[in-house]
């Protein structure tokens, strides 16, 4: 997980990764990365985009309430 950084449109952005190693050696990203995009003989099965436009809105809620509530406390 990075540290929170804002794009030149004031939005926020964390990266997450997936816990490495696996048991066989074969790294976790690259799995996803397969799954999410395929690939010559296995179609895409995206996972990470509809989540991530699935709880676009509810994050965003999320944290404006917590900054409101710290605010408060203020």
């Amino acid at each position: 997980i990075s540290k929170p950084l804002v794009d030149k449109n004031g939005n926020y952005n964390i990266k997450l990764g997936f816990a490495e190693p696996r048991s066989d050696g074969t790294s976790n990203a690259m799995i996803a990365n397969i799954i999410e995009y395929g690939k010559h003989n296995q179609p895409a099965r995206p996972f990470l985009t509809p989540a991530k436009k699935q709880s676009k809105n509810d994050c965003i809620n999320t944290m404006k309430a917590t900054f409101e509530e710290e605010v408060r406390k203020l």
